[in-house]
């Protein structure tokens, strides 16, 4: 409701409406209204005829152009796979949005996004990748622990945020 109505580009009412004394003939009749896509529809007046026309505006959608470093990983949208990094998804209502990017070996990348008509999101997602633990214990304890050979604590004790490969212990 409350879209307006234009007749072969003049406007002349807001739906809904009925368009009494037309002159015979051939008439473009387009709705308009912010943030839909116009509603165009051809009809041919005639006399003792009438013709009634039903708009249904499509709301304007917005995109995401996603991509990753690195590259293919998988896209969830609001916990929905929709893809694989770089890739662009269109059709979106406009709105607030979760977005994940997830890699095998790499921490999961989240971030809100919020659309808007006719605009398109550019994101890069920077991946870090998964660290892993060693947990160290000597007989007898408090003996030194060293990591590719710094030193990094003493028995017993839980070494963290490790990246992933091979060390040197």
């Amino acid at each position: 409701a409350n879209a307006r109505i234009y007749l072969d580009g003049d406007k002349i009412g807001t739906t809904p409406n009925t368009l009494k004394y037309i002159i015979p003939g051939k008439y473009e009749v387009e709705v308009r209204k912010d943030r839909y896509e116009v509603w165009r529809e051809s009809v041919d007046v005639k006399i003792g005829e009438e013709n009634t026309l039903t708009s249904v505006l499509q709301i304007k959608t917005g995109s995401i152009m996603i991509d990753s470093e690195p590259s293919n990983a998988k896209i969830y949208l609001d916990g929905k796979e929709v893809g694989t990094t770089p890739e662009t998804v269109t059709d979106l209502k406009p709105g607030k949005y979760t977005l994940e990017i997830k890699r095998a070996r790499y921490e999961v990348w989240r971030e809100s996004v919020e659309t808007e008509a006719d605009t398109v999101k550019t994101l890069t997602a920077v991946l870090q990748t998964k660290s892993g633990s060693i947990i160290m214990k000597s007989r007898p304890s408090k003996a030194k622990i060293f990591l590719d050979g710094k030193e990094i604590g003493t028995t017993p004790d839980i070494i963290r945020s490790i990246d992933p490969g091979t060390h040197e212990v």
